[in-house]
């Protein structure tokens, strides 16, 4: 609010008016006595002098009368800024978001890891405030979320993690991220005796990677045949690390991915709809060092 100052109320005759009264005689029949002449002398006027009636006449000089005397100054109060209001976003409560400018939140409905449905958002930071960009409905894991889950749990593992890679069945919609094309040879090795294990193994040989159907001990993922799951899919980098936790140790896992929801819950990733994760797709961006946070509505802010 700024505050007003009203310039006090200033009253002055002009000087430039002069009254002049002219009284007829009161003698009858006398002759009218002359209206007796006066000058004013004022710096820069001439007075002259009229007859009139009694009734007051204005004359008016050719004199400029002086300006009022200033009010004296106050000082204007400084008007108060603006306070703006504390980022209240969800990203800008958690314990932390990475330190990029992009962030994913995977959030489940309920207030305990047993929940498999949420939702899944994206946001951006603006003018050192987080914006919402999209959101969708999310599944998880069959068995909900775990902070301490090992491989073949069927649940989906709570966090902040990064976001380093993509790939997909189709062609890549758009994403920044490294993309890479699945084809007939594409594996995502799950086999924990194998030193590259929980990447990404194009020609995997059959002694390291193998199907499930054909052992589910140390079983990988031929990528090609998860369709639509796998038409695009985001890498989560949980235990994606140089040091790897294996099984049985935990947590422990892999192939943990952002991808197109099949007819059900995961063994472990979060699915949403497939225009929704190409939209996500082409958000990305390596630059802004994107990163997921994963929790339910209670725990989510510990990350």
């Amino acid at each position: 609010m700024i505050a007003v100052v009203a310039a006090p109320a200033v009253c002055a005759l002009s000087a430039g008016v002069l009254l002049v009264l002219a009284r007829p005689d009161a003698r009858a029949g006398a002759s009218p006595r002359p209206t007796p002449t006066r000058t004013e002398t004022r710096p820069s006027a001439t007075v002259t002098p009229t007859t009139a009636p009694a009734t007051a006449t204005a004359v008016t000089t050719s004199a400029t009368p002086p300006p009022p005397t200033p009010s004296p100054s106050r000082a204007r109060s400084p008007s108060p800024r603006a306070t703006r209001a504390p980022d209240s976003s969800l990203p800008a409560r958690l314990a932390s978001t990475g330190g990029g400018s992009q962030l994913i939140t995977a959030v489940t409905s309920g207030s305990t890891n047993g929940a498999r449905s949420g939702t899944l958002s994206w946001w951006e930071r603006r003018g050192g405030r987080w914006v919402q960009v999209g959101s969708t409905s999310a599944r998880f894991g069959v068995k909900g979320l775990s902070d301490n889950r090992v491989e073949g749990d069927g649940t989906t593992p709570t966090g902040l993690y990064g976001l380093p890679s993509a790939f997909g069945i189709k062609p890549n919609p758009g994403s920044g991220l490294p993309w890479r094309r699945v084809d007939a040879g594409s594996w995502w090795d799950e086999n924990a005796l194998d030193a590259r294990y929980n990447t990404w193994y194009q020609d995997c040989p059959s002694s390291v990677c193998w199907e499930a159907r054909t052992d589910p001990d140390h079983a990988s993922e031929h990528l090609i045949e998860y369709t639509p799951q796998y038409n695009y899919a985001v890498v989560i980098g949980f235990n994606t690390g140089t040091a790897k936790v294996r099984p049985p140790a935990r947590p422990s896992g892999s192939g943990i991915f952002i991808h197109v929801s099949g007819s059900g819950y995961t063994a472990g990733c979060i699915s949403i709809g497939q225009s929704a994760l190409v939209s996500l797709l082409r958000w990305l961006d390596p630059g802004a060092a994107p990163h997921i946070a994963i929790g339910n509505a209670r725990s989510i802010y510990r990350y």
